[in-house]
């Protein structure tokens, strides 16, 4: 390890806000306004407010689709921690270097989560596991005594908000991390805000970004898949339980360089005692020999025996050795991170390469301190990072957090059979954690936020806003701790309105991977245009109408899944059939059999960038396929992208459809051809989202353009064109919503 001389503080940029909207009319009443609200399906007292959280709902989970591992470990992930279908997007996660990463990764997940609706939400980039964790970046930052060649994946889906910044090829190594906190409080992370100092400011180096985190390594020298499944199981086990035992914080005196971190202890030590009441020492040396209550681990060292170590790491643990290489996995000559994972521990961090011992490149000893409150992984270990984590990586079940008061969340009169006309529940929720109270509640409707109010208010849905067929419900509530801690309650709902269906049966639901598995779809209720078959919000396969397709269990990756058959209409209107649960084996290998690509319509929104999903059916391992890209669509570029997902940006004016053809080739043959019809948005005035339907998410995005400023590509609070945003604009929204599409 290389000891750092100097410090070097870069030169910041500003973040872009939104100046004063024009002046306008004022005519209009308030109770147009409420009127509107109605409509888009807020009880009275609900407001469309965002909130920061630590729960499966706040993330978005990257699966690698030509990863077999990825794909069984992604499923398992997303069962355990309850993460919507909405926010599972498949794209390959690492790039060639930064430049590339910046190109198409960065705008691929930010495009994904505007076109679905989930801004308010998300503030988690979680990257299923994978046997990638660097991304090449020569040349990019500056450090006074090492060269930076490499980003930690984690880091480089961090840097999401501030990647121009970076292109820009003047930042030192130290650039600080503006959600670094000086004292002792945990505080949730949001994605919306911009931070300074720790806390929201509207100062110009005031900075957003997303929360990245990796839950598990799986090449040379990670760990096994069944190692990451007994991680995954141990964390949400504990979720809550805040758990006795002991923080250790080691004094490795014999190595000064890895040692650095020694003078926080003391302080962060005492916090967690007298504080939080939980135990904490400071000892001497490597390891925490002979204790079996260890809650969690900081030291420094280079090598050490941690496998075979005479102590016990409790569930929930996070632990970590600042050393040079702990995370970079192409170096053999000091112990891994993915030793701790091994031993028991929840999560880790470390370098992905020599990264010189500047303290700010490592986790502040108030790490613990942070995470004792309640703090998810993810959450204490950006607070305590003074500096951004261009070289640093984290390494775990990023939403663990055994050590919160999880509030109980409720809904007595949830719908129990299909529903008509306007759905209301009243949610309640609880907290048991001394002097707190409940904030807030969020009401979600498959994964999309409706809005948030207060415990025991009625919240009313109006369901002729949704498509016919099952819908995902879900209720968050949030304590009004400075972390804000969430909890959740979640259940389903079948709407019929409109006599609409879709069926979906299959043949097997279990199995090895070379399993044959034959859905057989139908529809009801007016004329199909195609049905589609739909696992964790991707299309895997389609046909024109009623009858069966084929794919693998390979297609379905190993674990636990769930998979929906979703019909389109001939007017566009849709319908999703209850899901198929899933959980196929990690056995049976590879057999014969050519490729078959099926062809489906995507709805894509002029000027974001989307993952376009390529499905086809093959028995091999994805890494034995090769996919082309044979005919380009004429009104959007293909950014990048490999295996089954491309990434491609519509034209701002793109209108209409488009087409994108591909086959996939294996040992055995080339598919015919396989065509994606890009359906660009819709000359529907009412379709304010760009998502080919006009229903309540389309008042929540007016709403929030009218708000905020922050609208749709494409759109504007204006909108009825007279230069002015007031509520005339409301007035011309609600009806061109009544006219319909």
């Amino acid at each position: 390890m290389r000891v750092n001389t100097s410090e070097n503080t870069p030169a910041n940029v500003l973040v872009h806000g939104h100046g004063p909207r024009p002046c306008g009319r004022t005519g209009a009443t308030r109770g147009l306004a409420a009127a509107l609200v109605a409509l888009a399906g807020l009880g009275a007292g609900w407001e469309p407010a965002a909130k920061a959280g630590g729960v499966g709902e706040n993330a978005v989970l990257i699966i690698n689709p030509t990863d077999a591992n990825s794909l069984w470990l992604g499923n398992y992930y997303k069962n355990a921690r309850q993460i919507p279908d909405s926010n599972v997007f498949y794209l390959t996660p690492g790039a060639t270097n930064y430049q590339q990463f910046a190109q198409v990764n960065i705008p691929a997940v930010l495009g994904e989560i505007e076109s679905r609706g989930l801004t308010s939400m998300v503030h988690f980039v979680l990257i299923a596991p994978t046997d990638q964790f660097f991304v090449s970046a020569a040349d990019l930052v500056s450090d006074g005594c090492f060269p930076v060649r490499r980003f930690s994946l984690t880091g480089a889906y961090t840097s999401a908000f501030i990647s121009s910044e970076i292109l820009a090829a003047n930042a030192f190594s130290s650039l600080p991390n503006r959600f670094y906190g000086t004292s002792n409080t945990a505080v949730a992370f949001d994605s919306q805000t911009a931070w300074f100092g720790g806390n929201s400011s509207t100062d110009s180096t005031a900075r957003r970004y997303m929360l990245g985190g990796q839950i598990g390594f799986t090449g040379y020298q990670g760990n096994t898949p069944q190692q990451i499944i007994d991680m995954i199981d141990r964390g949400v086990a504990v979720e809550g339980s805040r758990p006795t035992g002991t923080f250790y914080y080691m004094s490795n005196t014999s190595d000064a360089a890895r040692n650095v971190r020694s003078g926080q202890y003391s302080s962060a030590s005492n916090t967690i005692v007298n504080s939080l009441g939980y135990g904490a020492q400071v000892l001497t040396g490597l390891l925490p020999a002979g204790r079996q209550d260890v809650l969690g681990v900081m030291g420094g060292f280079a090598n050490a025996d941690i496998l075979n170590a005479n102590m016990t790491v409790l569930p929930g643990a996070f632990c970590d050795h600042l050393t040079s290489y702990a995370l970079t996995f192409d170096e053999n000559g000091q112990t891994k991170g993915t030793d701790w994972i091994r031993k028991g521990a929840s999560g880790t961090s470390g370098a992905v390469e020599e990264p010189c011992n500047y303290v700010g490149k490592f986790n502040h000893a108030r790490f613990h301190v942070y995470y004792a409150q309640g703090a998810t992984i993810g959450e204490a270990y950006l607070r305590s990072l003074s500096f951004f984590p261009f070289q640093n990586m984290l390494l775990g079940d990023v939403l663990a957090r055994p050590f919160a008061w999880v509030p109980s969340v409720g809904v007595p009169d949830a719908p129990s059979g299909p529903v008509s006309g306007v759905l209301t529940i009243t949610p309640t929720a609880s907290t048991a954690r001394p002097r707190y109270s409940i904030a807030s509640l969020d009401v979600l409707v498959d994964g999309r936020r409706l809005g948030s109010g207060a415990p025991g208010q009625p919240f009313s849905i109006d369901t002729t806003t949704l498509s016919d067929g099952w819908h995902d419900l879900r209720v968050i509530a949030y304590d009004n701790s400075p972390n804000k801690t969430a909890g959740r309650w979640r259940g389903t709902f079948m709407v019929s309105n409109q006599g609409l269906s879709a069926s979906l049966a299959a043949d097997a639901t279990g199995g090895p991977m070379a399993t044959p598995v034959t859905f057989t779809l139908g529809a009801a209720g007016r004329a199909v245009q195609e049905i589609q078959v739909v696992q964790n919000g991707r299309v895997i396969a389609a046909r024109p109408g009623p009858g069966t397709v084929r794919v693998f269990g390979r297609t379905l990756g190993g674990g636990p899944s769930e998979v929906r058959a979703r019909a389109v209409f001939a007017d566009g209107t849709t319908a999703d059939s209850a899901p198929l649960s899933f959980n196929m084996n990690w056995v049976g290998g590879p057999s014969a059999g050519v490729p078959e690509t099926f062809s489906y319509r995507k709805i894509a929104t002029p000027g974001v960038p989307t993952i376009v999903e390529l499905p086809a059916a093959y028995v091999q391992e994805p890494n034995q396929v090769t996919y082309s890209i044979i005919q380009g669509p004429a009104q959007a570029t293909v950014l990048g992208g490999s295996g089954p997902t491309r990434v491609i940006r519509p034209d701002a004016d793109a209108t209409g459809e488009d087409t994108l053809r591909f086959t996939v080739t294996n040992a055995d043959g080339t598919s015919v051809p396989g065509v994606v019809t890009l359906v660009y948005g819709s000359e529907c005035a009412a379709d304010f989202d760009g998502d080919g339907f006009a229903d309540f998410f389309d008042f929540d995005a007016f709403v929030n353009c009218f708000e905020t400023g922050t609208c749709p590509a494409g759109k504007s609070a204006d909108f009825d064109g007279d230069g002015f945003v007031d509520f005339f604009d409301f007035d011309a929204f609600v009806a061109a919503f009544e006219a319909g599409c």
